[in-house]
C-alpha cells in the first residue's frame, strides 16, 4: 500500500512478501474478516484460557477483533 500510494495508485504492480512473487493489488485475494490496523496484539504459543481473556477484553472495547491468517 505504501509503495502504491507514493505514485497516487497509478501504479498497482507490487511484489508479495512470501513468494516474492509481482501481482497487482487487484490481484490480492483477502481472508475475511480483513482490515487495516494502527495496533497489533501478537501472542506466541498462548493457551485457550489466555485467548478467551484477550477476546473478551478487545471486544469489550470500541475495537473490532480480526484474527490473523498466516
Amino acid at each position: 500500500m505504501d509503495s502504491c500510494n507514493l505514485n497516487n495508485f497509478n501504479d498497482l504492480s507490487v511484489t508479495t512478501p512470501c513468494c516474492k512473487r509481482t501481482t497487482s493489488l487487484n490481484e490480492l485475494e483477502y481472508i475475511w474478516p480483513a482490515g487495516f490496523a494502527k495496533y497489533v496484539i501478537e501472542i506466541m504459543n498462548p493457551n485457550e484460557d489466555e485467548v478467551i481473556e484477550i477476546e473478551k477484553r478487545i471486544n469489550s472495547k470500541d475495537y473490532t477483533l480480526i484474527r490473523a491468517h498466516y
